[in-house]
């Protein structure tokens, strides 16, 4: 489980881009997007930080996030999986 913080005022700009570089390198190696695709999206979640998101979609999962941009419900099993080894092997969540 993720380590909940409470985060500064001058540290949520910095937060929200190692969020979205996060939502990036999933989308790039886990879900294998194309780079309109993850245009698309880098567009889409700056706009949800813009219109006052932003501490709400910090606490979500970028796996979650990314899901609900693509329209589904839930992702597969297999980019679970490559999710979940790709956080780790990147520090991102503890086992």
């Amino acid at each position: 489980m993720a380590e909940l913080r409470v985060l500064q005022h001058d540290e949520v700009d910095a937060a929200i881009a190692e969020y979205i570089r996060r939502c990036d390198i999933l989308l790039h190696q886990a879900l294998f997007a194309t780079d309109e695709v993850r245009a698309k999206f880098q567009e889409w979640i700056s706009g949800r930080f813009r219109d006052g998101d932003a501490l709400m979609l910090l606490h979500d999962a970028p796996s979650y996030v990314i899901g609900r941009y693509l329209g589904k419900q839930s992702l597969s099993a297999h980019v679970i999986e490559r999710a979940t080894a790709l956080s780790i092997s990147m520090g991102w969540t503890r086992t």
